[in-house]
């Protein structure tokens, strides 16, 4: 890749610069002429972020001295963009303070027009070098972040889980207390549970399950029937699968709470796909529970405790 240098010229007649750029093109570098530093504005209209592109380049400034104002443009360009490398460049070496400054505030050489072109062409292509070594930090920095993001992204989920997880145990403990201490008999009480699903294997199964907890339970094999079926014996409990074939699950969460009205029920999402937990549980969704099938019918733990977890 190319050499890419910006050049800003020092209004001083005093200073002409173009043997250091004729120095900068021999060496195939791709030159840009900012113009002369203006006289008597603010720093931003000097070098406004407009004039500095976002991949690092070699930027030449002049090193004017008055108020150090060689240094506050590099200070300018290296908050623009820190691997930016900078060199100043005048007549002849400034002062042993403002070289100390420059230094200091990052810029990576001083360079004196005065010298022999040998020591100017030796002088570029260590800025070459300098240019090279800050794309490679720049890219190393930009993969950390993106390995920086992706891990806080998994730790997030894996807080929002655990949270999830807890919210269930809590449920669960508390239908198991009430079973225990007698105040919640299902054999009394009997929870009404709708079952959404196409699968006519899967859904029998789960009706099987249900049963055996103590839950009176319903099939309906499509979202619009489930709708008609929920007007007709209200639900407790609604346990649909993740895909219907009629209607998006969370329309048919949404419609099916619009027909209860005021009617409190628990609506499970069921599911082979875990990546959809993240999107199915959001709070406009009026889905209140994720599970992912099993297959083994028999043991299905997560299946059970949300079932019993939404009649504490």
């Amino acid at each position: 890749m190319k050499m890419s240098v910006l050049f800003m010229r020092d209004p001083s007649k005093s200073c002409n610069a173009e043997a250091l750029i004729d120095i900068c093109r021999a060496q195939d570098c791709v030159v840009e002429d900012l113009g002369p530093v203006p006289e008597k504005v603010t720093l931003d209209t000097m070098l406004p972020d407009t004039m500095l592109p976002q991949e690092p380049v070699v930027l030449l400034l002049p090193a004017i001295q008055r108020d150090c104002l060689g240094v506050k443009l590099a200070q300018q360009a290296l908050l623009h963009n820190p691997y930016t490398v900078i060199a100043l460049y005048g007549a002849t070496l400034p002062a042993k303070q403002f070289l100390c400054l420059a230094y200091r505030e990052g810029v990576a050489d001083i360079i004196a027009l005065d010298a022999d072109t040998q020591t100017l062409s030796t002088q570029i292509r260590r800025l070459g070098k300098r240019l090279s070594d800050s794309r490679t930090a720049q890219h190393s920095s930009s993969h950390h972040d993106e390995e920086t993001q992706a891990i806080r992204h998994l730790w997030q989920k894996a807080e929002r889980e655990g949270q999830r997880l807890n919210e269930r145990l809590a449920q669960l403990a508390t239908t198991a207390g009430r079973l225990g201490t007698g105040q919640l008999n299902l054999a009394q009480m009997a929870p009404t549970l709708h079952i959404v699903a196409a699968s006519e294997s899967q859904s029998e199964e789960a009706d099987l399950l249900a049963r055996q907890l103590g839950f009176e339970s319903r099939i309906a094999r499509h979202a619009r029937s489930a709708l008609t079926l929920i007007k007709e014996y209200p639900p407790d409990v609604i346990l649909s699968d993740s895909v219907l074939e009629d209607m998006q699950v969370t329309e048919f969460a949404k419609q099916a709470r619009e027909a209860l009205g005021d009617r409190p029920v628990t609506i499970v999402v069921w599911s082979s796909t875990p990546e959809l937990e993240e999107t199915l549980l959001t709070p406009d969704s009026g889905i209140d529970d994720f599970v992912l099938k099993s297959p083994d019918m028999e043991k299905a733990p997560l299946l059970t405790a949300s079932l019993l977890g939404a009649i504490r």
